[in-house]
């Protein structure tokens, strides 16, 4: 079996990071492999059942800790993680009783820890000098990517990677475009974007490259053109990075072989899609 992250948080402290987590991570593991309440419990279902349920089978917890998590305190001010009832509380004290692995995740830096002296006593045992950060500005694609590699260690599993072709020593010898010459290819290519990702697998090196999306009427529409364009790329040897989701095709491209950097190549296979898609659609249009 695979393994299981349990996110625990508070919804009034990072609801929205937990959100933004749990789709992130779902990118590598599916949502099989992860639990966050208001993702994975449908309508209908006995709320404190499965949240007990799955608990019991996480292999790893993630407690998400803002700057409220400590002090979080109810209308008449007191504090919730010395409630009985409180769900945070008890989640992270089963977790311990059971042993379940707790890492705690803490935004934007280490002193943004809870102070370990205003615990309570039955989570003293908490392991804050175990924390990882998740930082909020431009880090935070190299954090959560991190975090993805660390819960390997707790059983999750990504889909295997297919092997990769050799270099291209041609290309892998081609220098990237400096920030002028980009700032002119882009001049020529107005729907076309610099964009700057980095995936789990290649952390923590990062990726350059340039991101159109296509959008077309239908589904159907989609798929035809992903066919048209496909084999082009093939004849120019110059993979994109794509998927489609209904009426939309988000292309990327990069010279991977140059260490993933934009370079005349992908400016040039750009230009190639550009005059593919106007060629597509006056087509579509002639059938209609």
């Amino acid at each position: 079996m695979s393994g299981l992250a349990f996110i625990s948080y508070r919804r009034d402290d990072t609801k929205e990071i937990a959100q933004a987590l749990y789709l992130q991570l779902k990118q590598d593991f599916g949502s099989g492999q992860l639990f966050m309440d208001i993702n994975s419990i449908r309508a209908g279902e006995a709320w404190p059942d499965r949240v007990r349920e799955r608990l019991d089978e996480a292999t790893v917890v993630l407690a998400l800790m803002g700057p409220g998590w400590l002090i979080a305190a109810d209308k008449y001010g007191r504090r919730r993680i010395d409630d009985p009832t409180d769900w945070v509380r008890n989640e992270l004290l089963l977790a311990l009783r059971k042993r379940i692995p707790i890492v705690p995740v803490v935004m934007n830096h280490t002193e943004n820890l809870p102070n370990p002296d205003g615990l309570p006593p039955e989570l003293k045992e908490l392991p804050l000098a175990q924390a990882k950060i998740l930082r909020l500005d431009s880090d935070w694609t190299a954090d959560v990517a991190a975090l993805s590699n660390l819960l390997l260690q707790f059983g999750l599993f990504r889909e295997p990677v297919p092997p990769q072709p050799a270099p291209s020593r041609r290309k892998a010898r081609t220098p990237a475009l400096s920030h002028q010459e980009l700032r002119e290819a882009l001049e020529g290519l107005p729907e076309w974007e610099e964009w700057v990702d980095s995936l789990a697998i290649e952390y923590p090196n990062v990726r350059q490259e340039l991101r159109r999306t296509f959008t077309f009427k239908n589904f159907p529409e989609a798929i035809a053109f992903m066919n048209f364009v496909a084999p082009r790329f093939e004849e120019r040897k110059h993979h994109p990075r794509w998927g489609n989701e209904w009426n939309a095709v988000r292309i990327r491209l990069t010279t991977w072989d140059a260490g993933n950097k934009i370079t005349k190549f992908d400016v040039d296979v750009a230009r190639m899609v550009d005059d593919a898609y106007r060629e597509f659609k006056r087509g579509v249009k002639t059938d209609a």
